[in-house]
C-alpha cells in the first residue's frame, strides 16, 4: 500500500476543479477537508486512505487554503480521518457516487484476473506493487474493491499460477542430465559444486580463490543449462527468484517440489553464471595487479637495503680522490682498499648497475612469483573465460589468447614470434617494450612462462578500460550493449545532450586541459598548506594534519537540548521505533517469498529487532536474549526473508 505520498507540489492532481468545490460545499465544513483528501486520494491511487496514512497532512493543508478553510497550528495532525465506521462508509459511499464508480461485481474479478494473468509474466511485478496496479486498472474501469486483502489474494493467486507457468516451461527445457546434476548439487550441499558452494562469494585475492571460482564457473557450464530459452524470462523475474534462492539452505530448496525446486535452482543459476564471470575477471585484475606491486616493493626494498650499507658516498669518493692523487703510481690494492674496503666498492658497483636496471629487476620478480606459485591461473581463466574485442589494435592480444589456450596441455617451453614463423605469437600489442629485450632471445624466441605473464598484464589493462569484454558477463560486458539503441542514428544527438564533442583528439584534449590545470593547483597549493607534510623516507610519505572541527550550528545546538529536555535517557530503540510510526518506512521491506504468515504487528516488532541489531551492532542472538517475543532464528528468519542491501537505501 502506498502508505506514503511524495509531495511534488500543488499540481493538477492536488488542484480541487469547480465541480469538486460544488460538492465539497454541500458538506459540513468540520468534515471538508476530510472529503476532500479521500476524494483526491482515490483519483490518485484507486482506493482510499485509511486514518494510519502517513504523508496526508501537506496534501490536506493545500485543500485548507483552496477551500478558505482555517488551520489550527496547535493541532498534531491537519486532517484526522474517521476511523472505519458508519462515517467511513458514508463518506466513501457519497464519493463513489460523485466520481461514478460502482462496486464491484462478479464479473469484474474475470476481466481483473485476466488482466493480472496477461501482465504479470512480463512485469514480474511483487504482490504489493501489482496490488497497486490493479487498483489503478479497477479505477480507470470505474470500479472499486473495498478490501485491500482481497485484491492482494487475487494477485497472489495469479501470480503463482505465473511463476508455476514459468518454472513449467524451464524445467521442460533442461536436458536429464542436467536434472541429474541440480539433484546431486542440492544434495551435496558443502561442496564445492554444492548448493552453498555456488553461492559463496568469490573470497579474497589469492590462487585458490580463481581456481575455485574457475571451478565454480567451469560446472555451471557443464551443466549446459537453456540460456536461450531462459533469456526471455523478465529482469525483475530473474532478480525477484535469485533472491529468493539466495536467501534459503539446502534443506530449505529440498522441501520444493521437484517442479519448483528444479525451476528456481536452473533459474538461479542462470543469473549466478553472469556475477560468477564478474567475480572471476575482478580476481584476475586484483592479482596480476598483486603481482606487480609486491615485485616492486620487493625490488625497491633490496636497492634500498644495498644503498644503506655504502654510507656518503661523497666523503668516500673525496678521499678516494686524495689517495689516488698523492700516489698514482702505486697499485690499487695498496692504495684505494685501505680508503674503501672491496665489499663497500661492490656495493656501490651493484647500486651502479640496480639504478639502470629497475625494469629487469621488477620483471624478473614477477616471473619467479608466477613461475613459483601463480602459473596455474593462465588455464584456468582460459578454458572458462571467452574474451572478445573489436579494436583492430586490440586482435593481437585475442591471437595471443587464443595460441595459449592451443598450447594448453603441451610442454612447449620456447615460442617463435610472428616473425620466425607463421604460426608464431605475436609481439606488438601484446609485450610491452619495456620489456622486450628480456623477453625476446637473440634467435627471436620467448620462454613461455614469460609470454604468458606479459599477456596476463596486457590483458588486465585491457579489460579495465573496457576495451575487452567477457561473454556471459554483466558488469564486463559489450559496452554497446550499454548503448541506446538508436545511438548509431542519434549519435549526435546524444553527444549534443551530454556537452560532449564527437572529435576523439578534441575531447581528450579537454581532459587533458582540466588536468592540468587541477594539478598546476595542487602544485601551488602544497607549499603554503600548513596542514600537509611531505615526507622523503618512511612508510608514510603524506602526512595531513586533522582538520579543527566546526562549529555546531546554533540550531542544532537548541534541538539537542530540547530533546534531551524532553526526552531525557531515551533509548536507541524507543526512536527507531517512534520514526518507523511516523514515516512508515518499514513498509518497504518485502518478502522474498510468495506470502507472509506473520501478523503485520509480529512482523514490523521483528524488523525493528532486527534492524536494531545490525545498525547498532549488538547482533541478533543478544538481541533475540533480551527480548521474550522473538527467538534467534525468528529473527534469523526475517533476516534472510525481508532485510537486503536495496531496500535499506531506499528505507
Amino acid at each position: 500500500m502506498a502508505d506514503q505520498l511524495e509531495r511534488d507540489g500543488p499540481g493538477a492532481a492536488w488542484c480541487l476543479s469547480f465541480d469538486e468545490h460544488a460538492f465539497l460545499e454541500r458538506k459540513p465544513e468540520g468534515q471538508r477537508l476530510a472529503y476532500a483528501v479521500q476524494l483526491k486520494f482515490f483519483q490518485s491511487h484507486g482506493f482510499f486512505a485509511e486514518p494510519t496514512t502517513t504523508g496526508l497532512d501537506a496534501m490536506a493543508a493545500d485543500f485548507a487554503e483552496q477551500l478558505g478553510l482555517p488551520v489550527d497550528p496547535a493541532r498534531e495532525r491537519v486532517v484526522d480521518l474517521p476511523a472505519i465506521g458508519r462515517t467511513a462508509r458514508r463518506q466513501r459511499a457519497e464519493i463513489l457516487a460523485h466520481l461514478g464508480v460502482r462496486r464491484f461485481a462478479a464479473e469484474d474479478r474475470v476481466a481483473l484476473s485476466a488482466w493480472l494473468a496477461a501482465t504479470l509474466p512480463e512485469s514480474g511485478d511483487s504482490v504489493a506493487q501489482a496490488t497497486d496496479k490493479a487498483f489503478l486498472w479497477l479505477r480507470d474501469r470505474g470500479v472499486h474493491m473495498g478490501s485491500r486483502r482481497e485484491v492482494a489474494r487475487l494477485v497472489g493467486t495469479e501470480r503463482r499460477k505465473a511463476i508455476n507457468a514459468m518454472l513449467e516451461q524451464v524445467v521442460d527445457a533442461l536436458p536429464p542430465a542436467t536434472i541429474t546434476k541440480l539433484d546431486a548439487s542440492l544434495a551435496d550441499t558443502e561442496g564445492e559444486t554444492g548448493f552453498a558452494g555456488l553461492k559463496a562469494e568469490p573470497g579474497r585475492i589469492a590462487l585458490t580463490s580463481l581456481l575455485n571460482v574457475s571451478n565454480r564457473l567451469a560446472f555451471l557450464r557443464s551443466l549446459d543449462l537453456p540460456h536461450e530459452h531462459l533469456a526471455v524470462i523478465g529482469a525483475p523475474w530473474l532478480a525477484s527468484i535469485r533472491r529468493r534462492v539466495s536467501r534459503e539452505n539446502g534443506w530449505e530448496m529440498r522441501r520444493h517440489p521437484r517442479l519448483r525446486r528444479l525451476g528456481l535452482y536452473a533459474l538461479y543459476l542462470h543469473a549466478r553464471e553472469s556475477e560468477l564471470v564478474d567475480g572471476l575477471a575482478d580476481l584476475l585484475i586484483d592479482t596480476v595487479h598483486k603481482i606487480a606491486v609486491k615485485a616492486e616493493r620487493t625490488v625497491a626494498a633490496a636497492i634500498a637495503a644495498e644503498v644503506e650499507t655504502i654510507g656518503a658516498k661523497e666523503v668516500l669518493l673525496a678521499r678516494l680522490a686524495s689517495a689516488a692523487l698523492a700516489d698514482p703510481d702505486a697499485p690499487v690494492r695498496t692504495v684505494i682498499f685501505p680508503v674503501a674496503g672491496q665489499t663497500k666498492l661492490e656495493a656501490i658497483v651493484r647500486e651502479h648497475e640496480a639504478k639502470g636496471t629497475w625494469t629487469a629487476q621488477v620483471f624478473a620478480t614477477m616471473r619467479a612469483s608466477f613461475a613459483r606459485h601463480y602459473r596455474p591461473m593462465v588455464p584456468a581463466l582460459l578454458g572458462v573465460l571467452r574474451f572478445r574485442a573489436e579494436a583492430a589494435a586490440d586482435q593481437p592480444l585475442l591471437t595471443a589468447l587464443a595460441q595459449l589456450r592451443r598450447l594448453d596441455g603441451t610442454t612447449a617451453r620456447m615460442l617463435k614470434t610472428t616473425d620466425a614463423a607463421p604460426d608464431g605469437v605475436p609481439v606488438e600489442g601484446v609485450i610491452p617494450a619495456k620489456w622486450r629485450t628480456q623477453v625476446i632471445d637473440e634467435t627471436g624466441r620467448i620462454n613461455r612462462i614469460d609470454y604468458e605473464l606479459c599477456v596476463l598484464l596486457s590483458l588486465r589493462e585491457r579489460l579495465r578500460c573496457r576495451a575487452f569484454w567477457i561473454e556471459g558477463a554483466d558488469r564486463f560486458r559489450d559496452p554497446d550493449q550499454d548503448l541506446p539503441q538508436d545511438f548509431a542514428d542519434r549519435r549526435s544527438a546524444y553527444y549534443a545532450d551530454l556537452g560532449l564533442s564527437e572529435d576523439a583528439k578534441a575531447f581528450t584534449a579537454d581532459i587533458r586541459t582540466e588536468m592540468e590545470r587541477q594539478l598546476q593547483a595542487l602544485d601551488r597549493g602544497v607549499p603554503r598548506n600548513s596542514a600537509l607534510q611531505i615526507r622523503w623516507s618512511g612508510r608514510h610519505r603524506i602526512g595531513l594534519s586533522p582538520l579543527d572541527p566546526q562549529p555546531e550550528a546554533t540550531g542544532l545546538t537548541a534541538l539537542k537540548g530540547e530533546i534531551e529536555r524532553r526526552w531525557p535517557m531515551t533509548g536507541l530503540m524507543d526512536v527507531l521505533t517512534e520514526c518507523a510510526l511516523d514515516t512508515g518506512f518499514l513498509d518497504v521491506f518485502q518478502t522474498s517469498g510468495e506470502r507472509v504468515l506473520l501478523s503485520r504487528e509480529a512482523l514490523q516488532r521483528r524488523l525493528l529487532l532486527c534492524l536494531y541489531g545490525l545498525g547498532a551492532n549488538t547482533g541478533l542472538r543478544r538481541v533475540s536474549a533480551a527480548v521474550d517475543d522473538a527467538s534467534y532464528k525468528e529473527l534469523l528468519h526475517v533476516r534472510r526473508r525481508f532485510i537486503e542491501a536495496p531496500s535499506l537505501r531506499e528505507a
